[in-house]
C-alpha cells in the first residue's frame, strides 16, 4: 500500500473511533420529577362552596371536575432537540455518495460519515441532541468536502 493510503485510512479511523467513542458517552442518571398522586391532587383542589339559596341550578364545577395537571418532558432539562426531529435524508444522501461519480477520496470521507449517521441519527430522534448539532457533527466528518444539501 502507498503510504498516502495507510495515513488516510488511519485517520479516517482515528475520526470514526473519536466521533463514536464521544457520541456513546452516558449521561448521569436523570433527576426525577415529584409529580402529585391522585390523593395529593385530591387535596389540592379548592373546598367546594356553601349551598346557595338557588337549589334548582347545579354547580358546573361540580358536575366538571379539572383533570390534574400532567408532567411534560424528560425532567432533567437538559434534552437540546426536539424529539421525534431526523436527519435520514443526510444519511440517505451520504450512501448515495458511494454510486456517485465522485473521487475515491470523496467516497471515503462519506462512507466515514455514513458509517456515524445512524447513530447520530438515533440521538437526534430520541431527543438527546438538537438536529443542528448532529447535523453539525456529519459534516465535520466530511470536513474538507462537499456536504450534501440534506446535511446542512
Amino acid at each position: 500500500m502507498k503510504p498516502s493510503k495507510i495515513a488516510r485510512v488511519l485517520l479516517g479511523t482515528v475520526v470514526l473511533g473519536s466521533l463514536m467513542f464521544t457520541a456513546c458517552k452516558k449521561d448521569e442518571e436523570p433527576a426525577t420529577v415529584p409529580v402529585p398522586t391522585a390523593s395529593q391532587a385530591a387535596t389540592d383542589t379548592p373546598p367546594p362552596p356553601p349551598p346557595s339559596d338557588d337549589a334548582g341550578a347545579p354547580d358546573p364545577s361540580a358536575t366538571a371536575p379539572s383533570p390534574p395537571p400532567v408532567a411534560t418532558g424528560t425532567g432533567t432539562g437538559t434534552s437540546t432537540g426536539r424529539k421525534g426531529d431526523s436527519i435520514d435524508a443526510c444519511c440517505n444522501a451520504l450512501r448515495a455518495i458511494q454510486k456517485s461519480g465522485k473521487t475515491a477520496a470523496a467516497k471515503a470521507k462519506a462512507a466515514s460519515a455514513a458509517a456515524v449517521c445512524p447513530g447520530v441519527a438515533k440521538l437526534v430522534k430520541d431527543g438527546t441532541t438538537s438536529r443542528s448539532a448532529g447535523l453539525a457533527q456529519i459534516r465535520s466528518a466530511m470536513s474538507g468536502f462537499d456536504v450534501p444539501g440534506e446535511c446542512r
